[in-house]
């Protein structure tokens, strides 16, 4: 059997299994497992990924589509979707693990949606909400949301305000956020302020 026999019944076995591809089936992905794999010429089936890693994570992949070097979540984009992401929408994976790329877990969203759903690094306690932050006489929130900066302050030290301190940015971070808003671990909420607070432009 020929090398050209064997990729056309490779090619039917995947396009049975769920397999989808770009126009020039040289590069085929697997939705619900998020496999990506390449297979241009007469190489066999390879990955052709640079992967950037942080901390011992990975956050960004790119790779090489026709000249082009676009991360991997655009190039499945425009496999699934047949054209590429508009202009200004970046694909953002929901659990924030860039190496999960199947298809649910990708979503369209704006450079700043983003960011607003990446976790927070070098959190000194972890019992405060993310926007949380303690200060000499209390709790000060502070929530970016498209170059607005949202902040309240929470005077007092105790439990009770801390917990009416992270309930307060955990609920402006929603309402901002919406699903792009990152899950912190669940604290415990004693008394649901308010909404309301200053905001300045930055």
């Amino acid at each position: 059997m020929s090398f050209e026999e064997i990729r056309e019944k490779t090619i039917e076995l995947w396009k049975g299994n769920g397999w989808r591809c770009d126009p020039f089936e040289e590069w085929w992905y697997h939705p619900e497992d998020g496999l990506l794999v390449a297979w241009k010429g007469n190489q066999g089936p390879h990955e052709v990924v640079t992967w950037r890693e942080q901390n011992d994570k990975i956050v960004a992949a790119k790779t090489v589509y026709r000249g082009i070097h676009p991360t991997v979540g655009r190039l499945i984009w425009f496999i699934m979707e047949g054209e590429w992401p508009p202009t200004g929408l970046w694909v953002d994976h929901i659990d924030r693990d860039a190496a999960n790329c199947k298809w649910p877990n990708l979503r369209l969203g704006t450079p700043a949606q983003n960011a607003q759903n990446k976790a927070p690094v070098g959190r000194l306690d972890p019992s405060l909400e993310i926007g949380v932050t303690r200060r000499n006489t209390g709790f000060a929130v502070r929530i970016y949301d498209h170059g607005v900066m949202y902040h309240r302050h929470f005077a007092g030290l105790g439990d009770i305000v801390k917990a009416k301190a992270n309930a307060y940015a955990r609920q402006l971070r929603t309402e901002l956020h919406g699903e792009f808003a990152v899950e912190t671990e669940p604290v415990q909420v004693i008394e649901s302020p308010r909404s309301g607070g200053l905001v300045r432009r930055l």
